[in-house]
């Protein structure tokens, strides 16, 4: 994903075990949570605020003083919807590879009848 702060331009790069980790955890804390109906609280702001800054390589004041409560949450659901959309890709091509795109197995590992 990315986002521009102040004119740049940053990339969240690869989702490593360490992103994951800390957006799942901000993400759960926050759940049941609504922008106006059941609105975060400064804490979980603070928190959703420090996981994305760490996707970013950023500082989490950097998020809280330039990222608008909406961006924030969306980059939230941005993340998820990025993640799944990678896997479909990754799991279409080794189905297409290994399958050579009929959808049938190999003739080599067809189980003998």
């Amino acid at each position: 994903m990315k986002i521009t702060i102040k004119d740049k331009e940053y990339d969240s790069g690869a989702f490593t075990i360490e992103k994951h980790q800390a957006v799942v955890k901000a993400w759960n804390a926050c759940e049941g949570k609504d922008l106006f109906k059941e609105p975060y609280t400064e804490e979980q702001l603070k928190e959703l605020s420090a996981a994305m800054a760490l996707c970013f390589g950023l500082k989490p004041e950097e998020i809280t003083e330039n990222v608008s409560v909406e961006e924030i949450t969306y980059f939230f659901y941005g993340i998820q919807n990025e993640t799944i959309n990678k896997f479909n890709a990754l799991f279409l091509e080794v189905e297409e590879n290994f399958t050579n795109g009929s959808g049938e197995l190999p003739n080599e590992l067809q189980p003998d009848n």
